[in-house]
């Protein structure tokens, strides 16, 4: 490991991807994740379940039941999707 190099990027967009393969790719989004997962439990919510995208989130809250017991939050590119709330830090 005495070769080993750390290189850190803090936007993913600078992240090139015909430099990752085969390599040990490390993301942490661990400010704004984990500011709003502690904020919806600080307000009552029962239960946090994070998704990668929209396209999960969606999945996950149809296969939950019931709907009335479910809140859609998040954002990409700093855009909330169409009903989905706001993430907490961002009110």
């Amino acid at each position: 490991m005495a070769n080993s190099v750390l290189h850190v990027i803090t936007r993913k967009e600078d992240l090139d991807t015909r430099r990752i393969s085969a390599q040990v790719v490390l993301v942490v989004d661990t400010l704004f994740a984990t500011t709003s997962i502690v904020t919806a439990l600080a307000e009552g919510a029962e239960t946090v379940v994070p998704a990668l995208d929209e396209h999960e989130a969606r999945s996950i809250a149809a296969g939950h039941g019931d709907p009335e017991r479910l809140v859609l939050a998040g954002e990409y590119m700093a855009q909330t999707p169409p009903g989905f709330h706001s993430p907490p830090p961002l009110r």
